[in-house]
């Protein structure tokens, strides 16, 4: 029987290196994919965690101005493009009666 040998062969080191590049490559896109996914994510999150918290303050203080435009302006400023859509704001406000949910929006 006839032994086959791919020590032999010449230039398949070439194409072993190609081949492996090629799905390194793509490793390494779909983790910088994955990384600013991530990154847009967390910003989102903390753009809408500010608005919903200068929301919250305004509803629970008075004469700061209606708090939808407050929670608006602070997701705004925070990196939310779309502020004109739906922003419904919610807070709990502790008194001496007890709790009561107050809600705009």
């Amino acid at each position: 029987m006839k032994s086959y040998s791919f020590s032999k062969e010449p230039g398949q080191g070439v194409v072993l290196i190609a081949l492996m590049m090629i799905a390194l490559l793509a490793i390494l896109a779909l983790t910088l994919d994955g990384g600013l996914t991530y990154v847009q994510r967390h910003r989102a999150q903390n753009a809408a965690d500010s608005g919903a918290l200068a929301g919250a303050r305004a509803m629970c203080t008075t004469g700061a101005g209606d708090p939808v435009a407050v929670a608006r302006e602070y997701a705004g400023r925070n990196g939310i493009d779309d502020v004109n859509s739906n922003v419904a704001v919610s807070a709990t406000q502790v008194g001496a009666n007890g709790p009561r949910r107050l809600e705009c929006g």
